[in-house]
């Protein structure tokens, strides 16, 4: 098997990645240094109910709550 962690599509999606980490710390300072890596110049607009989408309350909701309200339906940044 081959794994490639620097392809194109790879590259972007951390772009994208980075760009909403930007938007909750912008003055991390790896964060800064990892965006002018990608290219990541623009920050997305921080709305008040902010979320990675990164799954922490998914996995809360469900192992610790003990309920499985949220789910990862219609997540990311396509939703």
């Amino acid at each position: 098997m081959v794994v490639r962690t620097r392809s194109e599509k790879v590259d972007k999606t951390r772009k994208i990645l980075l760009e909403q980490l930007l938007a909750h710390a912008p003055d991390a300072p790896a964060l800064q240094d990892l965006a002018q890596e990608y290219g990541a110049d623009k920050p997305f607009e921080k709305e008040p109910s902010f979320a990675f989408f990164c799954g922490l309350c998914v996995r809360y909701c469900a192992e610790v709550k003990k309920k499985n309200a949220v789910g990862f339906v219609d997540r990311g940044a396509s939703r």
